[in-house]
C-alpha cells in the first residue's frame, strides 16, 4: 500500500474480481483498474497547490487567488493590501494561504505591505499595520483568520 499525505491505495486482484481501494481523507472507493488513472489524476489535480504568480508594478491588493506578487519598483514605491484574513484563512481545516511578496528589482524604491483593515502585521512578535520592503526583499505572510503573521522573508 502506498501513502502519501491523507491518498493511500491499496489493490486487490483475484480470479474473480479486480479492483482497486482508494482511500482519500478516510473515504474508501474501490474503481475498476480501467479507471484508476482517472481518478488518480482528478485525485492529484484538485490536492497540488498550484502557485498563482502575478506581476505588478502600482498599488494593488494582494487576492485570495494570489500566492506570489512579484512587485516591479522601478516607477517607484509600491503599495500591496493585503486581502481580507477570512478569504485567505480555511478555518475547517486551520490553514492559511501562504502570500509571498516579493520585490522584483533592487533599486531605492520601496514595497509597503498595508494590512486590510485594522488588523495587525506581527513581525518577529511585534505588532504593526504596515511593513515595507526594500532592495530585492521578499515577505512571506500567513493569517490566523483574524490578523497576519510575517513567516520569512
Amino acid at each position: 500500500m502506498a501513502k502519501e499525505d491523507n491518498l493511500s491505495i491499496s489493490t486487490t486482484m483475484s480470479t474473480v474480481s479486480d479492483w482497486v481501494r482508494v482511500i482519500k481523507d478516510g473515504i474508501s472507493t474501490r474503481i475498476s483498474p480501467a479507471n484508476f488513472a482517472t481518478v488518480i489524476e482528478s485525485s492529484l489535480a484538485s490536492s497540488v497547490n498550484k502557485d498563482i504568480v502575478r506581476e505588478i508594478s502600482s498599488g494593488q491588493s494582494f487576492l485570495s487567488t494570489d500566492n506570489t506578487l512579484l512587485v516591479d519598483c522601478t516607477g517607484g514605491n509600491v503599495t500591496v493590501q493585503l486581502p481580507n484574513p477570512s478569504t485567505v484563512w480555511d478555518a475547517t481545516n486551520s490553514k492559511s494561504v501562504v502570500m509571498r511578496i516579493v520585490q522584483k528589482i533592487s533599486n531605492s524604491n520601496s514595497v509597503t505591505i498595508s494590512q486590510y483593515n485594522s488588523e495587525n502585521i506581527y513581525v518577529n512578535g511585534a505588532a504593526d499595520t504596515t511593513i515595507t520592503l526594500t532592495s530585492g526583499s521578499s515577505a512571506t505572510i500567513e493569517t490566523n483568520g483574524t490578523d497576519f503573521i510575517v513567516v520569512g522573508s
